[in-house]
């Protein structure tokens, strides 16, 4: 019995230690923090938990609103679910008992159609900009085309960090208009219209990251900050010929996506990158800006180059490619196969051990295998595995698998994907048959055909 009672009272004491509510006990500010991490509308339904939580989200510094909305703008029910919504952010901003905000993310709709709808957008953004504001995410979705214009004052926000603005927004500029944003880190520009970009660029002095695409409207050059260390930028419709310098030596990634034309650009060398996305194309013959880039980001550890670049680089008769001694991994999106592209390539790419081919093909003229005198260097010693995709059977597409079959001492793997109109089971029997007996320099090496 003694026994019975002892163990009884153990199950109690451990049932009641189980019961301890430890996260309520924790101080207000520790509270706020986790609630920073969910939506503001989440954080209210916390005063429901208890009296001790009834009134903590009150004194949160970060809010999260995220209208649910459709795609029609419309429907009285649309406009019945934006009310709501301006019901919930309104009453949280009343609410609060912190004036500051921190970090601010809007993503809703908004039309000046609507005066409801454009007064009740414009006025939680001017609440959220102030001194203490280190983080602002705004996303907005217009249904009449007309875009919300960025109050000036966001642009001499000292503490600001972080700047996120996507959709229906533009960013109202000009070249007298002195920007001070010294603490800006990250900047995200994906918008319907940004005037006078060299000019925000130029107020912010330690900027590191840059994400930004555009449609430039005039003649202009574009300064990108030394201090960046990533760097995506897309340009749509770049005939009017805009000036990229990107002299920032310490920079680590690199994409550029541009459209319709390749402008003039000046670039340093990039010792620090590691990663390298290029999408670029140019209505001229020469690619020797092309190649002044490559060289000068010829020290990434990884390098896509997209079809239009690759198209560029396939009609030039001669190619001069830099040393790329720090490349391991090799993708190439390519509008047609050629082995002799591809062996002048890796002549430069001593340590490559990944290659990636995707071929989106296109009308071209036949392409012969010709065997090479000698191997690259990373054919015979470091590549592991090659893919390719978009296989469709060509004579110089099967002898150049069946070359690396018998150069390659260490690769590991061997991937065929065939492209979807390469339909004839026929000849991709024949062909899996042949490179099957190829005698394999590497006895690791699989073949997978599909």
């Amino acid at each position: 019995m003694a026994e019975s009672s002892s163990k009884q009272k153990k199950l109690d004491e451990n049932t009641s230690i189980m019961n301890i509510d430890r996260i309520s006990s924790l101080p207000d500010s520790v509270l706020c923090h986790i609630l920073s991490f969910l939506t503001a509308k989440t954080c209210v339904a916390t005063s429901l938990l208890s009296r001790r939580w009834r009134h903590v989200w009150e004194n949160i510094q970060v809010l999260e609103f995220r209208e649910d909305f459709h795609d029609c703008y419309e429907d009285d029910d649309d406009f019945e679910q934006f009310k709501q919504f301006s019901v919930l952010v309104n009453g949280v901003l009343t609410l609060r008992r912190s004036r500051d905000i921190r970090k601010f993310v809007l993503s809703c709709r908004h039309t000046h159609e609507d005066m409801f709808y454009a007064n009740s957008v414009a006025t939680w953004v001017r609440v959220a900009i102030g001194p203490r504001l280190e983080e602002l995410e705004l996303s907005l979705f217009s249904s009449d085309g007309e875009a919300f214009v960025m109050p000036y004052n966001l642009f001499t926000c000292t503490n600001l960090v972080s700047l996120s603005l996507c959709g229906g927004i533009h960013v109202k500029l000009h070249s007298s208009t002195k920007i001070n944003l010294p603490s800006l880190k990250i900047l995200q520009l994906d918008i319907d219209s940004v005037d006078c970009i060299d000019t925000l660029l130029s107020g912010c002095s330690t900027l590191e990251s840059l994400d930004i695409c555009f449609a430039p409207k005039c003649l202009s050059t574009i300064r990108m900050p030394h201090s960046l260390k990533s760097l995506k930028i897309g340009v749509e419709n770049n005939d009017i010929g805009t000036h990229f310098e990107i002299v920032s030596p310490g920079l680590e990634y690199l994409s550029i996506n541009q459209i319709t034309a390749f402008g003039p650009i000046t670039v340093c060398n990039f010792p620090e990158v590691t990663q390298v996305f290029l999408d670029v194309f140019s209505l001229e013959e020469s690619v020797n800006a092309l190649l002044n880039l490559l060289l000068a980001i010829s020290a990434t550890n990884t390098l896509e180059l997209r079809r239009s670049t690759t198209k560029w680089l396939l009609h030039s008769p001669v190619l001069n490619f830099p040393e790329f001694d720090n490349l391991y991994s090799l993708k190439l999106i390519l509008p047609f196969f050629n082995s002799g592209f591809l062996l002048n390539l890796l002549w430069n790419c001593p340590v490559v051990q990944l290659l990636d081919i995707d071929i989106d093909y296109e009308p071209s003229p036949l392409q012969i295998w010709v065997e090479p005198t000698s191997a690259p260097q990373c054919i015979v010693s470091v590549l592991d595995v090659f893919y390719i995709r978009g296989f469709q059977g060509y004579g110089d597409e099967v002898e150049f698998v069946a070359y690396l079959l018998r150069k390659g001492l260490v690769l590991t793997r061997i991937h065929v994907i065939c492209s979807d109109v390469f339909t004839d089971e026929r000849t991709k029997y024949r062909i899996l048959k042949r490179l099957s007996f190829v005698p394999r320099a590497s006895t690791k090496c699989k073949l997978i055909f599909e």
